[in-house]
């Protein structure tokens, strides 16, 4: 029968991913045109206009590249400060275990003590001096 054959995929990009890209590919987009524009022959006004309409979307996606990015790096932030966190109550949980262990210890030793001490007698008080 059939060996469940495995579908990969290709991995999706994260946001901050498309915002560089999306950004760079308008980059380059402006840079062909004012290239075209720069060269020797006299070109339409619509190009002129559409380099304009390139210069306005770029500075959208260059926004968005640099508030992805600083959402990446408050992830990250994030992230460290959870992993000092969870190291730190590791630690604590790690004295406590220790702490809890000593003192069952000197439970033991008590309660072994106790076993092998002779019973107490009980002086009367019948006695009187």
């Amino acid at each position: 029968m059939g060996t469940g054959a495995v579908c990969k995929t290709a991995p999706v990009p994260n946001r901050e991913q498309v915002a560089v890209q999306k950004d760079e590919d308008i980059k380059a987009k402006m840079q062909d045109l004012r290239d075209h524009l720069n060269g020797p022959t006299e070109k339409p006004q619509f190009l002129h206009e559409k380099l304009s309409r390139l210069g306005e979307e770029q500075l959208i996606t260059y926004r968005e590249r640099i508030a992805h990015g600083e959402i990446v790096r408050q992830r990250q932030r994030e992230l460290t400060d959870a992993q000092t966190r969870l190291s730190v109550a590791q630690m604590d949980l790690q004295a406590s275990d220790k702490d809890v262990r000593e003192i069952d210890a000197q439970i033991q030793e008590v309660k072994a003590i106790g076993c092998e001490a002779p019973p107490r007698r009980r002086d009367s008080h019948a006695h009187s001096g």
